[in-house]
């Protein structure tokens, strides 16, 4: 489980504070939510696979659209 801080993901359903659970079996697929770790912190965004490169993409409008992997 993971705490969740930040409002990046609001329009997902995911909030601040909010708990999720991870499942580490399920290998990541495009389109999933995801926990990642870029530059030593935790992120959860939604993995998308785009031109062949990797991108992590936030859900508020208020945040950049994607980050690249």
């Amino acid at each position: 489980m993971v705490r969740i801080e930040g409002d990046s993901m609001i329009d997902a359903g995911i909030h601040d504070l909010n708990v999720a659970i991870v499942d580490r079996s399920i290998d990541p697929q495009p389109g999933h939510v995801v926990v990642a770790v870029v530059d030593g912190e935790f992120l959860v965004k939604r993995l998308i696979r785009q031109a062949n490169r990797w991108l992590l993409a936030c859900e508020n409008p208020d945040y950049p659209a994607t980050i690249p992997l």
